[in-house]
């Protein structure tokens, strides 16, 4: 077997607020309730009703789940409970109000188990006599943390006058000794609430049913965890099967240890031999947490079909303490990709020349060349180059009138022979010179295009337009359109009365487009080779082929998947309801294949409180056989805090084949779990962020946003995306950033350069690389439109490109208005490499409203990237 001798010595990742033998960990009731009688239950409600007189009592019941965590020893805890209002009574908070108990596991008592749903004064165990003076407790069967009685517990209640959002909180040692109790035991925690003082006194503490997630239960504990010191949370995971020939780097967590040394290698092993089989690959010396340790270039691609091991050996005062070995496969399957053709286009660039260009497929091998064809009128086709074409996939061809339609197509050439043709595009006669072509839409009175997606709806290999619409008079409805290629009108759908509130942040439930929020996407879902339209539904909407949604609740929202060609629906699934009470939810949809291999669509959607902040939930869905299943759902709390902000990037940040999802400043894993938030750090919401190879030094993606009011006046953030590491920041004053791009504006530097609005444009250094600021143009959107590798700036009409010698921002085209309406904020209704080579489009509707201009590069270029 060959061997890799590689070492990496590598510094700490993140520091911790704790010791490395110490975590933090909040959660969440997993079921409570109050106990009020002998016969109804109260499981449901939002609160539970603690009462207490000289002959009556209700109580609450609460408890937690600390199975997940892999505990070995409680070194700190506080439980928090919170007034919720709308209880029978809601009475001052005193001394003496608030006690609680421990349930401890003995026989007779109510099971650790018990279900809120049927939980009520018959059914309690003997923990208390609810005849005895309407509810007394038996302090042999509970553990008392009653800081009124004694107990050694520290209670902290606000006191005075009632009202909501008063928290109560318990800490002290009685409390961690009988969360460590529970711990040894089965890992279930049940605390009973009571109103000890009497008097017919009440008041309302919020369950975890309660609308306000930071007025339910929560219990905050730090413990050392279990078998510490010791490595955990492998990325890959264990035993997992991955298309991760891209994986670059492994990653994990780790505790209590001076030194990690991590071995890998393909094949099997364990901890017997894992020495012989495998290649140490890095130490890591005084460890952070969250480790990220790079594969060695020599390992790279890994191959495919293949088991690779892994070992991560933890190292106390230079002794080893323990090895932990985990393996992964990585499969030949990769995903499920479109089947896309050459995209060919053609453009008139002079009055006797076309600029010609094609698309280089990731199939493609690195040789192959190709041969391109003019067709002139109803002639026989020529081939117009002498030899194969093994450079950039574009030409100009000179010499030729356009009295007569012109079509293009191309060969490749592989080796030495011609393969099949592609599909044509035809140039008109009489074509004008200018660098777009038109597409006929339909024109509809006060209405104007908003945004426009691409998908292979017929499935012929090329790129079809879905066309959203956004009515100018306030009684008409939002609306979607399907064209093919060529302008053929296939189908509309109208999103019905619910999109009659376009209101910038909180609009109906079935409004497309509004603000910042799409909720729609395109894709071939199904991988039958022809695209879906993903739509975010509800009550009233007309689908393509005529038929009508209806349902009796206006904020019910669905997901629904329709038929590319015919506009009808062909699946629906439920938007989870744990946010209605707050109306409709709205955001954005990508693409994301969670399994490395399927297609998902995600939907990261947002909505307001009264108290003007926002509630958010990110889900994903997966299409089999025409049903569409959920795959998870993720709510933002403020125990896995996520700054939001108004785009939504989809990426496979560690390598594994597998994407996450990074809806701003918080990362999502495949399955939905919070992989980092750079709350912590700071950062708060952003009007733009993006996500890609920025160093191409560095292991891995980076991603750089911006902000808006940030407090402590950092004006924008560069990042690891594996793991959420700040690598640069600037702090330039509190200030809404509202724009910001990244691209490779300066060669002068490796990597890509931040462009906003402060005193420079910065690389991935952190150095300024400028003498004055671009002016003449907003930072908008970084596009591919030069023959260079370097990047230029679309900002509404205007396309322009920094020179980084001058320090000057040059205007190098001008997108005429007659085919370029712009939208309100500075921006085309699409852009993204659709056709041609690897240089970039954009799409305008046009001033008259009868077209989609679709504007592509009349630069020539060498440089080939798929």
């Amino acid at each position: 077997m060959k061997r890799y001798c590689f070492l990496i010595t590598i510094g700490a990742m993140l520091s911790a607020s704790q010791s490395l033998a110490e975590y933090t960990a909040t959660l969440v009731s997993v079921a409570d309730t109050g106990v009020r009688d002998t016969t109804n239950s109260y499981g449901a409600d939002s609160y539970m009703y603690i009462f207490g007189s000289s002959s009556m009592y209700h109580m609450g019941y609460v408890r937690f789940d600390l199975r997940s965590l892999d505990i070995h020893t409680i070194t700190n805890a506080q439980l928090v409970m919170t007034v919720s209002g709308g209880a029978p009574r809601n009475d001052n908070l005193t001394t003496g109000r608030f006690a609680a108990y421990g349930l401890n596991n003995v026989p007779g008592n109510t099971p650790q188990n018990w279900n809120e749903a049927t939980l009520n004064k018959s059914s309690t165990g003997l923990e208390v006599n609810w005849a005895a003076a309407g509810g007394t407790m038996d302090f042999s069967r509970l553990t008392n943390l009653d800081a009124d009685d004694g107990a050694g517990t520290a209670e902290s209640i606000a006191g005075g006058t009632y009202h909501a959002g008063t928290t109560m909180t318990l800490t002290g040692q009685p409390l961690i000794d009988f969360l460590q109790s529970r711990v040894d035991d089965d890992g279930l925690v049940t605390f009973i609430i009571r109103q000890r003082d009497g008097g017919g006194r009440g008041y309302g503490l919020a369950t975890r049913e309660h609308p306000e997630e930071t007025y339910r239960p929560r219990l905050q504990i730090n413990y050392v965890p279990a078998n510490s010191p010791r490595a955990f949370n492998p990325r890959p995971e264990n035993s997992q099967t991955i298309p991760g020939q891209n994986l670059t780097h492994l990653s994990f967590k780790g505790w209590g240890t001076d030194r990690f040394e991590v071995w890998f290698g393909p094949g099997q092993a364990d901890e017997t031999n894992y020495k012989s089989q495998l290649a140490r690959i890095a130490v890591i010396d005084n460890p952070g947490r969250d480790l990220q340790v790079p594969l060695p270039q020599q390992m790279l691609p890994l191959a495919a079909p293949q088991d690779y091991t892994w070992v991560v050996e933890s190292y106390v005062s230079d002794e080893l303490y323990s090895a932990t070995v985990w393996t992964f496969s990585i499969t030949d399957q990769g995903r499920l990709m479109e089947s896309l053709g050459r995209g060919v286009v053609a453009t008139r660039s002079a009055s006797n020349q076309a600029f010609i260009s094609w698309r280089l497929l990731g199939t493609d091998p690195e040789n192959i060349a190709f041969n391109l064809y003019r067709k002139v009128g109803a002639g026989n086709p020529v081939r117009v180059n002498s030899i194969p074409l093994t450079g950039g996939t574009n030409f100009q061809d000179s010499g030729i009138s356009f009295t007569q339609p012109i079509s293009y197509f191309v060969r490749p050439v592989l080796d030495g022979q011609e393969q099949q043709a592609s599909a044509s595009f035809t140039l008109p006669a009489g074509v004008p010179q200018r660098p777009f072509f038109l597409i006929p839409i339909r024109k509809l009175d006060n209405y104007d295009v908003n945004h426009v997606w691409v998908g292979d709806l017929n499935g012929d290999g090329e790129y079809d337009f879905i066309v959203t619409k956004m009515p100018r008079l306030a009684e008409d409805t939002i609306l979607v359109e399907a064209y093919l290629r060529d302008g053929t009108f296939l189908w509309d759908y109208v999103c019905g009365p619910n999109s009659l509130n376009r209101d910038n942040i909180s609009h109906g439930s079935s409004a497309l487009c509004c603000g910042h929020g799409d909720n729609i996407t395109v894709y071939d879902l199904d991988c039958d080779g022809k695209a879906e339209v993903i739509i975010r539904t509800a009550n009233g909407v007309r689908f393509g082929d005529g038929a009508v949604l209806t349902h009796g609740d206006e904020n019910q929202q669905f997901i629904s998947v329709l038929d590319g060609m015919t506009g009808a629906e062909i699946a629906r699934a439920d938007v989870p309801t744990d946010l209605i009470q707050y109306g409709p939810l709205s955001g954005h949809m990508g693409i994301a294949y969670l399994d490395g291999i399927h297609p998902s669509v995600v939907w990261s959607a947002k909505n307001r409180r009264p108290d003007g902040g926002f509630e958010m939930m990110v889900c994903a869905w997966t299409l089999h056989n025409d049903v569409l299943v959920r795959d998870w759902k993720w709510i933002r709390t403020p125990l896995e805090d996520g700054p939001d902000g108004h785009n939504i990037r989809i990426a496979d940040v560690d390598g594994d084949g597998r994407d996450e999802i990074i809806p701003f400043g918080f990362c999502l894993n495949p399955d939905g779990s919070l992989r980092w938030s750079l709350a912590d750090h700071g950062v708060v919401h952003g009007d733009r962020f993006h996500v890609g190879k920025m160093d191409p030094t560095r292991p891995g993606l980076q991603g750089y946003l911006i902000q808006q009011d940030q407090p402590d006046g950092m004006a924008w953030a560069y990042f690891d995306a594996a793991t959420g590491q700040i690598l640069q920041t600037q702090y330039a004053g509190v200030a809404d950033y509202a724009r910001g791009m990244v691209g490779d504006l300066d060669p002068r530097f490796p990597g890509y350069e931040f462009w906003t609005f402060t005193d420079a444009i910065y690389n991935i250094s952190g150095q300024g690389t400028s003498t004055q600021m671009p002016s003449g143009a907003y930072p908008n959107f970084r596009i591919w439109w030069t023959g260079d590798l370097l990047s230029e700036n679309l900002d509404g009409r205007k396309f322009t490109k920094w020179q980084y010698e001058i320090s000057e921002l040059w205007r190098i085209y001008t997108a005429p208005w007659e085919y370029a309406r712009e939208l309100w904020r500075y921006t085309p209704a699409f852009y993204g490499d659709i056709l041609g080579d690897w240089r970039e489009e954009v799409v305008y509707e046009s001033s008259d409203q009868n077209y989609l201009a679709v504007y592509t590069t009349q630069y020539p270029t060498e440089h080939r990237i798929y």
